[in-house]
């Protein structure tokens, strides 16, 4: 799948911080499109200003209402507030004002997300499990924001992806 675009990550994490970031639309169902994730580059909605998120940090997106990571990108372009011609011409920028322009990272996991993709939260309880030192709370993404996740639980992220490759 997309392997040698993650694997490149882990080996260069230096400086990098890890999201996990909202994707869809509360008021229609996760059912209504074909929702596909495999352009090479998206402009990923934020409901509020993402502060200390820069360029090359790494983002998982994660869909609203099924709860699981839909594909991962690098962050290529500064994160910015929407112009009103913009939220004009596209609806769901007035609800995700803020935006970060991704290198999207995973477009083959991403075609085939709902195939392959676990729920974020029951992988969020495997790390804790496997590491109660280490503790991961992303209940903001409850609240429709953001969060801002540690270097071990990205990196437990992606190899989850990765692993998806050698799996029949």
């Amino acid at each position: 799948m997309d392997n040698e675009a993650l694997n490149g990550v882990m080996l260069d994490i230096g400086g990098r911080q890890f999201w996990i970031v909202l994707w869809g639309d509360p008021e229609h169902s996760p059912e209504e499109d074909v929702q596909v994730f495999n352009e090479p580059v998206y402009d990923q909605g934020l409901a509020r200003k993402p502060g200390g998120m820069k360029v090359r940090d790494i983002l998982f997106v994660h869909r609203i209402h099924i709860s699981k990571i839909i594909f991962v990108g690098e962050v290529i372009a500064a994160p910015r507030i929407s112009s009103a011609e913009e939220s004009k011409k596209e609806s769901w920028r007035r609800r995700w004002k803020w935006s970060v322009q991704l290198r999207n990272l995973t477009p083959v996991y991403g075609k085939h997300w709902r195939r392959y993709a676990e729920r974020t939260f029951p992988l969020k309880d495997r790390f804790n499990e496997l590491n109660p030192q280490d503790q991961v709370n992303i209940g903001r993404l409850q609240h429709g924001l953001h969060v801002e996740i540690p270097e071990a639980f990205a990196k437990f992220l992606l190899n989850e992806i990765i692993e998806l490759e050698s799996s029949p």
